[in-house]
Formats: C-alpha cells, sequence, structure tokens
C-alpha cells in the first residue's frame, strides 16, 4: 500500500522491534469529532506533548496515514489499568512492544463509515502481509479497561455487538470468484492467441530488418557499399534475415561479376 507517512515526534515512539514479535493488532479510536487521519500525523509529528502514539490512523473518509513505522514500538498501550471495571482481558499479554495500533478518527459520535471499515480491512491485510503473527484483533478496551474505542465498548453499547460486526468486517479476506471450466479456457485461449500474434509480429520484424541500421563492423568495413557496387545487393535491410532464394541470388550475381559459373 502507498500509505503517506509522518514521523510522530521521538515521545511517541519506542524501540525497534522484529515483525515477526507482533502478534496483535489494536483497534483505538482518537475521541474526537471531525478530525481526519491527515490532521492526527501532523499533530503527532509536531504538537502532540503526551507520551502516546500509534501506528496508523485512519479516517471517516478512508484515508490511511502512518505516523510511526511498524519495525518501532508506538507507546499505544499502558501496561496497567486505565479504570472502569471492564475490558482488561489482555492486559499485560498485548503490550506496546508486541502490537500495531489503528487509530480511528472522528469516532467520537459515529460508527465507522463503509470507506472507513474498508479502509481498515485494506489496512490490516498489509499488516498482515509484512507481519504474519499479527493475528489477534483487540480493542484497546481490551488490554486496559479504557474505553477505546468508545463506541465499540461494553460501558458504551448494551453489548459487544458493534465491535464483533467490525471485526468481522476487517477480518473478511476479499473473495476470488471461481472460474468455470469454460471461462478458464477461454483464458487460456485468448493467452496463447495473443502469444502466437507476438511471436509472428517479432519474426516478421526480425526477417525484415526493420528500422535496423547497419552494424558498426559493416559500417567501417563498407560491407554495404562494396555489395552494391559490386551489384550483390540493392543495401536494404542491412540486419534482415535472408531467406534461401536471397542467398542463391547473391552467389549467382557474386560468381557473375567474377566470370565464373553458378553451377
Amino acid at each position: 500500500m502507498n500509505i503517506p507517512y509522518t514521523p510522530a515526534k521521538s515521545i511517541s515512539v519506542g524501540g525497534i522491534r522484529s515483525y515477526s514479535s507482533i502478534k496483535y493488532i489494536i483497534i483505538h479510536y482518537t475521541g474526537i469529532s471531525g478530525d481526519s487521519a491527515e490532521n492526527e500525523v501532523k499533530f503527532f509529528a509536531t504538537g502532540n506533548q503526551r507520551t502516546a502514539g500509534a501506528h496508523f490512523f485512519v479516517g471517516q473518509d478512508g484515508h490511511i496515514c502512518q505516523s510511526i513505522k511498524m519495525s518501532q514500538t508506538a507507546k499505544s498501550v499502558p501496561q496497567k489499568r486505565q479504570a472502569y471495571t471492564g475490558g482488561g482481558t489482555y492486559l499485560k499479554k498485548c503490550t506496546s512492544g508486541n502490537s500495531v495500533s489503528i487509530e480511528l478518527c472522528d469516532n467520537l459520535t459515529k460508527d465507522p463509515s463503509p470507506a472507513q471499515t474498508e479502509a481498515v480491512r485494506q489496512l490490516v491485510a498489509y499488516i498482515q502481509s509484512i507481519c504474519p503473527n499479527a493475528q489477534t484483533f483487540v480493542r484497546h478496551y481490551d488490554v486496559t479497561g479504557k474505553l477505546c474505542p468508545g463506541r465499540m465498548t461494553d460501558c458504551w453499547t448494551a453489548d459487544t455487538k458493534k465491535w464483533q460486526a467490525f471485526k468481522a468486517a476487517i477480518t473478511k479476506k476479499e473473495e476470488v470468484e471461481d472460474l468455470t471450466k469454460d471461462e478458464t479456457q477461454k483464458l487460456i485461449d485468448e493467452s496463447i492467441t495473443k502469444a502466437v500474434k507476438q511471436m509472428k509480429d517479432y519474426i516478421t520484424e526480425l526477417i525484415s530488418g526493420k528500422d535496423l541500421p547497419p552494424s558498426q563492423w559493416a559500417v567501417d568495413e563498407g560491407v554495404i557499399e562494396a555489395g552494391q557496387e559490386a551489384g550483390i545487393t540493392d543495401g536494404s535491410r542491412p540486419q534482415g534475415l535472408a531467406k534461401r532464394e536471397e542467398v542463391i541470388g547473391m552467389i549467382i550475381r557474386n560468381n557473375k561479376r567474377a566470370g565464373g559459373d553458378s553451377d
């Protein structure tokens, strides 16, 4: 994916880690209305004063921006409970060091839009292509008990249906349509036809020597001019392949020039 990257201030960034050590993907929300992914990465690059950060920000419009490299730790979840009595089941299991954090923007009073959800799905697939062990999805709430993302926690809604639906949507793999036997054969036939045409065009061009000037050695030795003066060739197609009839014609013309017999 081509994701714009604006490096966060050092206060947001921890140490270096291997991609294989990453086991969790944490979903957060910024807790702000009307913010965008672009605004958030700029803030964490220049204005942030807290020991906090995230790798990616995703806007309601589906735009994704990166703030911290995945090879670096984002200071995203402390190893202590953050008030409230719910959540926290992954406390000290999921850490800033073994996770990638995704922040949802403009979700204080809004559920994730279809564009935002699809962007996160694509981002998850991208993360997993680089960090194959990142297979467990949690909320910030599941790690420390903080009501984040607020509209998908037990304390905000009667149950976790919104979170379960969102998690199902962002982990859904793209479906690859199965081709019928006839469709598969059609693709094969089209590929063969295209390959044969390309080969014929190549051979035709090779035989004709189209637009190919004489080789440098032929120019240096005056080969083409000598052949023209001798009446052996008209000088056309200097790098074209010669047919048998053309070769025989050159031999006959050369023998006549030398006063010999072509037999």
